[in-house]
């Protein structure tokens, strides 16, 4: 399962640019994927996805669980 990397305003013009925004996402222990679409040598898109592992999922989902129980 997947879920979207939230939205930020960062500005990706030269490979320098690729490389620090990689660099971000290893600092943040980023899990997913990181596609680049290139033209005419050019970056002109940075898609990232982030994954979640199944242990990560469940705490969302008992958290769910048990805001229905109190109700």
């Amino acid at each position: 399962m997947s879920a979207n990397t939230p939205q930020r305003n960062v500005t990706v013009s030269t490979i320098a640019d690729v490389a620090r925004y990689i660099e971000s996402l290893t600092s943040e222990e980023f899990f997913g994927t990181c596609e680049l679409i290139f033209e005419r040598g050019r970056v002109v898109l940075v898609r990232t996805t982030r994954t979640l592992k199944p242990h990560e999922l469940a705490g969302r989902e008992n958290r769910g669980a048990s805001n229905e129980q109190s109700r």
